[in-house]
């Protein structure tokens, strides 16, 4: 079940909790248990990728800024924007610790559509995030843009 949207502390921005798809793109590396001090909290990153978050009509696009070449990010971003005959602001971050797990936040996520209580799929393709809503044309976009990170890395 995808989480929701929420609004996270006094900012006022959107956030998503992301541990299993942040894990799975890439954009966290967590400690192996031997390397972890005994009094060390979960999670135990050793890398969190710094982001960029691009926001379009119903579809957020979070890339690794260290991993995702600038070109194949240029051409993902077109590829969205193509598509939706939409873009704003695209905005730096980084991958967040929340309690035992990992969030994203969404300053942009109300450009996208999205609000609070939202339900927000995420799919997974490495080094990237694609949040999208459930119209089937965001769900659509999201397996289009996956599919092309994929073949990039290939």
């Amino acid at each position: 079940m995808p989480n929701s949207m929420k609004v996270v502390g006094d900012s006022g921005h959107l956030g998503l909790q992301v541990t299993r798809p942040v894990r799975d793109a890439g954009l966290v590396e967590e400690l192996k248990p031997e390397e972890r001090a005994e009094d060390e909290n979960p999670p135990y990153p050793n890398y969190r990728a710094a982001i960029r978050i691009h926001a379009f009509d119903g579809l957020i696009l979070i890339l690794d800024r260290d991993r995702v070449a600038q070109s194949d990010a240029a051409e993902l971003v077109a590829h969205a924007i193509e598509e939706t005959q939409t873009v704003f602001s695209a905005l730096n971050a980084i991958v967040s610790i929340m309690g035992q797990g990992y969030m994203v936040q969404l300053p942009n996520g109300s450009e996208a559509g999205f609000e609070e209580g939202d339900t927000a799929p995420v799919q997974v393709s490495p080094n990237i995030l694609v949040i999208h809503n459930e119209s089937d044309e965001s769900v659509e976009l999201a397996t289009e843009l996956a599919s092309m990170r994929e073949t990039q890395v290939s």
